[in-house]
């Protein structure tokens, strides 16, 4: 009795200790598809700016290029959501079952080693003997079946769960590696933004808007406008002209 309650309780609490780890696991995994959501809306955003953008031509093509590397990194959390979801949570979800079928079986086993001590007490004299052997081999074949139940369900689990946590160890690590090399492409990408070019045109621009292309710049987009390129040449030789 004391060996079918010490199965009974490990079954029950590798039941309870698998089940918390399905729920916060499968916390995880939402967690993240949330932010794979957030982290698209900022790359819809930033390529949003970068079509509006008509002025600022570095910024522009730098924007449309970061977008693009967030979008990539979003596809990324996609395939981590789907790897982790497929080798972690639902591992570790159908131990609910399994931990089930266990127990069933536990009891199964105890019923019929009840069932012969029973028999075993019920024995009339003149068959006593030869009841007692078969019955104590029963219940000797039954213990075994109980152990050997044990003992496969156990190596099952441990195994399963060096399994799966190694899964998601090598997940986060595929991830964030390729998240790497892509936050380190929009680092660089960021890098090419040239504020002072950017800035001398706005300058021209403020310098220049009243001169020149006031019919152009008025009917077009800014970006269209032919002059827009020679603006820098132009406010030099402006202030050249007045010195």
């Amino acid at each position: 009795e004391r060996q079918v309650k010490f199965v009974q309780d490990h079954i029950s609490s590798t039941e309870n200790n698998l089940s918390n780890l399905h729920q916060s696991f499968g916390g995880y995994v939402k967690k993240i598809a949330k932010l794979r959501n957030k982290s698209d809306e900022i790359a819809t955003a930033i390529y949003s700016y970068s079509e509006k953008e008509s002025i600022n031509k570095s910024v522009k093509f730098c924007l449309r290029e970061l977008a693009g590397i967030l979008a990539t990194v979003g596809d990324c959390r996609e395939v981590q959501i789907k790897n982790l979801d497929v080798r972690v949570v639902r591992e570790f979800g159908q131990y609910d079952t399994l931990c089930h079928n266990a127990k069933s079986e536990v009891r199964n086993i105890c019923g019929a080693k009840d069932r012969e001590h029973n028999r075993r007490r019920h024995l009339n004299r003149t068959k006593a003997e030869a009841e007692v052997v078969k019955a104590t081999s029963e219940v000797t074949r039954m213990q075994k079946a109980l152990e050997e139940h044990v003992d496969i369900f156990e190596k099952k689990k441990l195994q399963d769960v060096k399994l799966i946590l190694r899964n998601f160890v090598m997940e986060e690590l595929s991830y964030h590696a390729r998240a790497i090399n892509l936050f380190t492409s929009a680092y660089n990408c960021i890098d090419k933004i040239n504020e002072n070019t950017d800035l001398e045109v706005i300058v021209c621009f403020s310098y220049l808007y009243p001169f020149f292309y006031r019919n152009e710049i008025t009917n077009k987009k800014i970006s269209q406008c032919k002059g827009v390129h020679y603006l820098v040449v132009y406010r030099n030789a402006l202030f050249k002209k007045l010195l």
